[in-house]
């Protein structure tokens, strides 16, 4: 039996609970599937990573199990109550839908057909989105240096002035807040509160609610050239890289904390992203393009790239995915997908981008 599944939207948030010896935020939500027509029984369920009996004692005969990460911090189960057919085109359609127990239940993204996220990439006065398959889908006229997908909203946030979104397919131009001053250099969204955190080039970490108030949540003296940044909400952390400080610092995302300053590197930071199960800080140089991972267990840098060959090119993006390391370099015609420990798994869209051109991207789901 098939049903059309009418455009309801439910959301439950509550503060962190702990679970396992770790911290989460509760999220329960009932997609609008845009009247897609799905099977009837489907249950996609998320649990953390400190639980994983959960999804094997979730998991039946009848149904398919896949355990996957986002950012090595969450697993799902995908429970599938009665056969379908095309499962996996499936979990991709539904794969914000909600699980009702007493569990943590997160965000993870649906397996991708490749292994490989749709990436949007942003180079000169063009946005470019490609499918899974690397088939350009989309393109956006505008010149941007962030940008940010909205995986709850499925919108990509685009660093105009003032920040505008979009739909996947273009349509739906939304403009948040108003102008500010200086160049947006990333942003990260609070995707539970839709807080929007933003690396501006004019010496300014700020914070965008969704009333369109902006507030700067770090003091100037402690800012200088902010670039990629990442956000702890289950702490309500925000970190992010200062190519000038040659730095990775940190803030509450209210503002309220003093800011913390967890290395000084000597090189010129700018793509960063954090594994906050291992809690390790991946980043790389700017102009040697150079791979390096910090350990905040042990507060020691360790260089993964290169490991024993050169790196051709500024890096300008990282960004962590399902366990691999993604980046982005100047002067390199695709995007590198490498293991964590700093060997090269894939080449990505070779031939399809610039290499004469600075870039930037983002991630997908």
């Amino acid at each position: 039996m098939k049903f059309l599944w009418l455009s309801v939207f439910t959301l439950f948030i509550s503060s962190s609970f702990e679970e396992d010896g770790k911290r989460f935020k509760l999220y329960k939500r009932q997609w609008d599937l845009d009247g897609k027509t799905v099977q009837n029984e489907v249950t996609v369920g998320f649990t953390s990573v400190m639980s994983k009996r959960h999804c094997a004692s979730l998991c039946t005969t009848n149904s398919v199990c896949i355990s996957f990460f986002f950012n090595t911090e969450s697993h799902a189960c995908k429970l599938v109550d009665k056969q379908i057919n095309s499962s996996d085109t499936l979990v991709d359609e539904i794969h914000s839908l909600y699980y009702e127990t007493n569990i943590c239940c997160r965000y993870v993204p649906p397996p991708t057909p490749t292994g490989i996220p749709r990436l949007a990439v942003a180079q000169g006065s063009v946005i470019t989105m490609f499918n899974y398959n690397g088939t350009s889908v989309l393109t956006i006229n505008t010149q941007v240096r962030a940008m940010f997908y909205h995986p709850f909203q499925e919108r990509l946030y685009l660093g105009t002035n003032p920040l505008t979104s979009v739909k996947l397919n273009g349509t739906d131009e939304r403009t948040h807040g108003s102008t500010y001053t200086g160049t947006l250099m990333a942003l990260e969204i609070d995707m539970y509160d839709d807080n929007v955190y933003m690396s501006v080039s004019n010496y300014l970490v700020e914070r965008l609610d969704p009333d369109g108030v902006l507030k700067n949540i770090a003091n100037n003296v402690d800012v200088y050239k902010p670039r990629q940044s990442r956000l702890d909400t289950v702490n309500s952390v925000l970190y992010w890289a200062d190519e000038a400080l040659q730095t990775v610092k940190s803030v509450t995302s209210d503002g309220a904390s003093t800011v913390t300053t967890l290395f000084t590197s000597g090189k010129v930071v700018w793509g960063m992203d954090i594994d906050f199960n291992e809690r390790k800080i991946y980043w790389c140089a700017k102009s040697t393009g150079d791979v390096w991972v910090f350990d905040m267990s042990t507060a020691t840098n360790t260089q993964l790239v290169p490991n024993g060959g050169s790196v051709s090119g500024s890096c300008s993006g990282l960004r962590l995915y399902n366990d691999y390391i993604y980046l982005i370099y100047y002067r390199l015609n695709y995007i590198e997908k490498r293991h964590k420990n700093g060997s090269l798994a894939a080449k990505i869209l070779e031939g399809q981008i610039s290499a004469s051109t600075t870039k930037y991207f983002a991630i997908v789901e």
